[in-house]
This record gives structure tokens, sequence and C-alpha cells, in this order.
């Protein structure tokens, strides 16, 4: 299902919509199709942030922002520590094979990080079930959603606002260099890489390489946010050490790959990246 606007939509608000329900469909589909493995996860997180990131789009013009997107998240964060546990078992495994851990010092340690992986909530179908509950009331009110736009004036304040929000945590996370900065920017390019595949067809030549370069940012700054995490788990353990250098190593390699490409891609404020892509937006609808 392909996550975008659509030239037969009537207008933006119609997209959203439309947009919104079949992320969120997807999701009901796959947790009544039976077992949610990994992958299915994967899915359904990626189905949350994408509606949310929908909504980030339209936020200055939907007044009901708040409420959906704590909703979304709250859907979110019930499902999260499922899919986070195995990415930080798979990430130590490859991490203690590079550094040679011995053995049984590795399996020592990877024990310990299973049992602190473990979330301590509800057990995994006691919260899909709950997820699928929430993604459903979610659901049942876009019908219900009112803007106050319809056209790419829907669309417009909050693509640049996205815009400015991450050049501004970049500059943050450049002056500070902490964790929190760090995790912000990486909210934010991530963001702004749902809007440009959101809006790609207004001009597909244009937009796709945009698109493409905050993909592999999003890529970049995510594995060195889980390289990161699982040095901060380790720090401090017996036996560690080799794994925590490698980890905070490997999430500084890509975090240094990651800036210049930043760089030039938000390198103009988000009123002029807006007004461009709007004037094209028109062009295709036109």
């Amino acid at each position: 299902m392909a996550y975008r606007f659509k030239r037969g939509d009537r207008d933006a608000a119609r997209g959203v919509r439309r947009i919104a329900r079949k992320r969120l469909d997807a999701s009901l589909a796959l947790i009544d199709a039976g077992e949610v493995d990994a992958a299915g996860l994967h899915e359904l997180r990626k189905n949350v942030k994408k509606t949310r990131a929908l909504l980030r789009l339209i936020r200055p013009r939907f007044g009901g922002y708040k409420r959906e997107n704590r909703a979304l998240r709250r859907a979110g964060q019930g499902i999260s520590a499922l899919r986070d546990r195995d990415v930080m078992l798979a990430l130590f495994d490859r991490l203690a094979a590079e550094a040679a851990l011995p053995r049984p010092q590795a399996a020592a340690l990877r024990d310990s990080l299973a049992r602190d992986l473990t979330p301590d909530g509800p057990a995994p179908d006691e919260a899909l079930f709950r997820h699928r509950a929430e993604i459903a009331a979610i659901r049942a009110r876009i019908a219900d959603w009112r803007f106050d736009a319809r056209g790419f004036g829907l669309l417009a304040p909050g693509l640049a606002q996205g815009v400015d929000e991450a050049r501004a945590a970049l500059d943050s996370w450049r002056d500070t260099g902490g964790d929190d900065a760090f995790h912000t920017a990486r909210k934010r390019l991530k963001t702004h890489w749902y809007h440009a595949t959101l809006l790609e067809p207004a001009w597909p030549r244009m937009i796709a390489p945009h698109r493409a370069v905050a993909d592999d940012l999003g890529e970049f700054l995510g594995d060195a946010r889980d390289r990161m995490l699982l040095a901060d788990r380790l720090d401090g353990q017996p036996g560690a050490a080799p794994l925590v250098t490698l980890a905070r190593q490997e999430a500084r390699a890509l975090a240094d790959r990651a800036d210049p490409l930043a760089r030039r891609l938000l390198g103009e404020p988000g009123a002029a990246l807006a007004a461009r892509w709007g004037a094209w937006w028109k062009l295709w609808r036109g």
C-alpha cells in the first residue's frame, strides 16, 4: 500500500484520511491474521510512525492533533519493547563476534542483557490485544477529523515547521553532542523523510533524490542510536568494555557520515522548501 498522496485524491484532506485509514487497516489486518513475528512487529511500529508523521504534516491545521498523536504514541509504546529486545540481541551477537569475546563471557553478558531487555509489562499476546484496541479506536475517529484547509494549504505549514525543527535539532546536537539532542535530531529527520515520501508524487524526479538522502540519514542515525543504547546498557558490566568501545566507535562513525548529508539536505529554511514543493504540487494537481 503506497504511503503517499495520489493525484486521484479529491484534495489533500481526502488524501490524509485515505492514507491514515490504509496504515491503520494494515495493522488491524496483520494482527487479525494470527501470530505476529518480529517482522510483523516491525510493520506495526512503522504503521504507527507513518501515521504520526502524517499528522505532524497537518499539525498546524488539525485541531485534533494532540489527542490523536497521544493515542498513537501510547499504542506504539505498548509494543516497542517487544521488538527492541530482538534488535539489541542481534546487534550484541554481531559485536561480540567482531570483538572476539570469549564464548563463556559473551554468553553470560548476553543472558544478562536478555533479562534486562525483557519487558515488565503485559505478555506479548496481551500487548498485541491492547495495541489492536487502541488502533481500532483511532481508526474509528478518522471520519470525524476536521481540518482548517483542504489543498496544499493543509500541508505547507507542517512541512515548513518540520524542516525548521529538524534544522534546529541538528544545530542543538552539533552544539551539545548530547544523547537527547541526538535522539531528537534523528526523530525530526525521520519525520522529514516521511513527509518527502508522502509528497514525492508532486515531482518524483526532484523529490525522490531528496527522499533517498533523507532515507540514508535515517538509517545512519537509527543504527547509531541502537549502538548508543547497547553501549549504555553494557557499560560497567564485567568484561563488556570491548563491546562498549566498539559500539560507541560505530555510533560515532555513523553520526559523522550523517552530518554532512544533513547539512546539504536541510540547507534552506522550511518556508522556502515548502514554497517550492507547493508550486510543484499545484502543477501536478492542475
